[in-house]
């Protein structure tokens, strides 16, 4: 891995504390307490299972966390809905859809995800190169071909919800 690692992930949650942190100024989101939790489980296992040969990743990562969140079991009622929604948000990597069906906290949580885009031209080559490393075994011209497809389909819709 070079760029879906531990580091993506602290970034995620620095974006959230960023944009929650006080919640009384301007610009800052509220989020309910069920909302945060959602958040940061999502923002841990959405990667968790990351093979660049694989297509599966995402659908790995919510079984990983369905596993996880089965050998803890707590109190059954209260976080069957948590379990779902974790399961839901990490599924949506997947196609990185946004909508205006999409629940606010889905559509943060898709936006922190795909920050990596608005950032600055140098920091987004960063990326770039990083993903690149990740997919070294696809012979560059394919590479390119495939991740102007990928881009495009981004720029089908909107990119952010928030």
């Amino acid at each position: 891995r070079f760029y879906h690692t531990a580091v993506h992930l602290e970034e995620l949650c620095y974006l959230l504390n960023l944009l929650t942190t006080n919640a009384d100024s301007d610009g800052a989101l509220f989020l309910s307490k069920e909302d945060q939790q959602v958040l940061l489980l999502s923002i841990f296992f959405h990667d968790a299972i990351y093979n660049a040969k694989s297509s599966t990743n995402e659908q790995d990562s919510a079984e990983l966390f369905l596993d996880f969140f089965t050998s803890i079991a707590i109190s059954h009622e209260v976080n069957s809905l948590l379990k779902k929604r974790v399961e839901q948000f990490i599924l949506a990597t997947q196609q990185h859809r946004v909508s205006p069906e999409n629940a606010e906290s889905l559509a943060l949580f898709l936006d922190l995800d795909m920050a990596v885009l608005g950032k600055q031209p140098s920091a987004y080559l960063a990326y770039a190169a990083l993903v690149r490393k990740e997919y070294a075994f696809v012979p560059r011209d394919i590479y390119c071909e495939k991740r102007v497809v990928v881009l495009k389909q981004f720029l089908k819709g909107p990119i952010y919800g928030i």
